[in-house]
């Protein structure tokens, strides 16, 4: 157990632990952590360290910092995430990283006593049903656009926006999760979203659903955890963006033989040349060489839409949803609320409409009577036609 030192409050902050820290640590340079390591050995920055300063008083400052961050809510579960803490310290903009991306994520869940604060806590027990949802009402509608998901299907779950489309999403990856841990196969999650914000609004909100399983956000702004590939050596849900998973899948770090189920947020946007288009077409071709296990493959979105097509033609409409479920890999088609449609109707949102009657204008005003006789003007040639 690593005590606090005297030089430190029991509430210290992270400037003042950073101070603490680095001369003991690495000569006052956080880069010095994590180069040339093997950072798959949980002993070997240990070792390291103790190498460089000697004894275990380098140890003793890394516990510190160690129980620094499981104050704060941060969990590291290896000595390779402490490094990418401590890396991220060395960000340009090291403080608003750390409190604002990493301790929000964490910002519900209960804070320890001051007698806590320093003293790195013993491993919790791990629960019986650890990769349960959180006990959150789930609505019937909600169960039954999950239910071909939590069978194992491909499909995309179509459903207002507003009615809680993640809820279903994370009820099927915490299916996912047992089943496949129980079954001894690979359980690995890829959450694609289009932008960074949405990443990491994901990554909040799957934390909270499914707090027995470990999400972690990777979109490319991180210079530590900054690539999936990593990522998956450790978490359970990986929530990116879609050009980061693209761009390693691409170049070969990430193969989807890894991972066991993708959930693709805003499906509809899978056309054309788009990155979800893309990936998806890295998935069918390897379907069609029938090389390795696929993940299973799930889309959200509030509106597939109805592709080019202007006037709204019923055969235009039902070719563009039709090539969707295809680039989607589909099977299990597009999944709508059918049987508990008046709960639905309950929780969507509806759009307030009011009429408002102006008063009459002024025909007399100057740009009326100028629109009023351009309009003439064309009126005329038209006539004339």
């Amino acid at each position: 157990m690593a005590e606090a030192p005297d030089c430190l409050g029991q509430k210290p902050t992270l400037k003042e632990v950073r101070d603490y820290v680095v001369p003991h640590v690495s000569s006052g340079k956080w880069e010095y952590l994590g180069i040339e390591l093997d950072l798959d050995d949980d002993g070997t920055l240990v070792d390291h360290i103790r190498k460089e300063r000697g004894g275990d008083e380098a140890k003793c400052c890394l516990d510190v910092l160690k129980a620094w961050l499981q104050g704060k809510g941060v969990e590291p579960k290896t000595w390779r995430t402490l490094v990418g803490c401590l890396r991220k310290i060395e960000a340009k903009e090291a403080v608003r990283s750390i409190e604002e991306n990493i301790l929000q994520t964490t910002s519900s869940a209960t804070q320890p006593s001051q007698d806590e604060q320093l003293c790195v806590p013993e491993p919790p027990s791990q629960p019986t049903s650890e990769l349960e949802p959180a006990a959150i009402a789930i609505r019937s509608y909600q169960r039954e656009l999950a239910g071909p998901g939590i069978k194992g299907e491909n499909y995309i779950i179509c459903a207002p926006t507003g009615t809680g489309k993640t809820l279903v999403a994370g009820l099927i990856i915490s299916e996912h999760l047992q089943k496949r841990k129980l079954d001894g196969k690979t359980r690995k999650v890829i959450f694609m979203v289009k932008t960074k914000p949405l990443a990491q609004q994901q990554m909040d909100a799957l934390q909270k659903l499914i707090p027995g399983a470990s999400v972690n956000c990777c979109t490319g702004d991180d210079a530590v955890l900054s690539t999936i590939q990593l990522l998956l050596k450790e978490e359970d849900v990986i929530v990116c963006t879609d050009g980061k998973f693209l761009n390693e899948l691409n170049d070969s770090k990430v193969r989807l033989d890894e991972i066991s189920l993708i959930v693709i947020d805003e499906c509809h946007h899978t056309r054309k040349s788009a990155a979800y288009a893309r990936v998806m077409e890295c998935y069918l071709k390897e379907k069609q060489s029938g090389q390795g296990e696929l993940p299973q493959v799930v889309g959200l979105t509030a509106s597939p839409g109805a592709g080019d097509n202007p006037c709204l033609s019923r055969e235009k409409t039902l070719d563009h949803l039709h090539t969707l479920c295809a680039l989607m890999d589909a099977t299990g088609g597009i999944k709508t609320v059918t049987e508990n449609t008046e709960e639905l109707e309950k929780h969507t949102n509806k759009p307030i409409f009011r009429l408002q009657i102006l008063p009459c204008r002024d025909y007399n005003e100057p740009f009326i009577a100028k629109i009023t006789k351009e309009m003439a003007i064309l009126e005329a040639k038209v006539d004339l036609r």
